[in-house]
């Protein structure tokens, strides 16, 4: 039972350690790319990165909940990889490779970008809404069903999305 459990144990974390190194590397490249003066290539500013492009244009999705910047939309998107990618990429996104324990090194930037409300929004909705990818394959797999799948996946996206939509009084 314990070699069972020690040979899916390592293969799960085998295929999650791949996708979220994969999905660095991507992030890491379309936030440091872009279209400059002379054509493509390094960006200074993020703000005119690949990555904000990208985000921009999805980011009206998000906006209804509070949040429809292109850094919290790339952020969201990247929880879908791995949870602990929203962290992370908020560090990426706001120029701190690295923040301590508690996090006051970025609290100022991040509070420049949203309102109390909206950064309740944002976690509650990173909190309710799909799990990982890993997750997500977890769950097709007990499913054995792509319907129940999605509905499933929908299901939880769309008990996020509910509490944290801006209401018209």
């Amino acid at each position: 039972m314990l070699r069972a459990t020690w040979e899916r144990g390592w293969s799960f974390i085998k295929r999650a350690g791949t996708v979220i190194l994969v999905s660095t590397v991507l992030l890491w490249f379309l936030q440091s790319s872009g279209i400059t003066e002379t054509g493509f290539g390094m960006v200074e500013d993020n703000n005119t990165s690949l990555l904000a492009s990208i985000g921009g244009a999805v980011s009206f999705l998000f906006a209804p909940l509070g949040f429809g910047n292109w850094k919290a939309t790339v952020a969201t998107v990247t929880g879908l990889i791995a949870k602990e990618n929203v962290v992370g990429t908020f560090g990426v996104l706001y120029g701190f490779g690295e923040v301590g324990e508690n996090g006051e090194e970025i609290w100022s930037s991040i509070a420049a970008d949203y309102s109390a409300l909206a950064a309740y929004s944002f976690m509650i909705f990173n909190l309710l809404c799909a799990p990982c990818f890993a997750a997500m394959g977890a769950i097709k797999r007990e499913m054995n069903n792509p319907r129940w799948t999605l509905f499933a996946i929908g299901y939880m996206c769309a008990l996020a999305a509910a509490p944290t939509q801006k209401r018209k009084n």
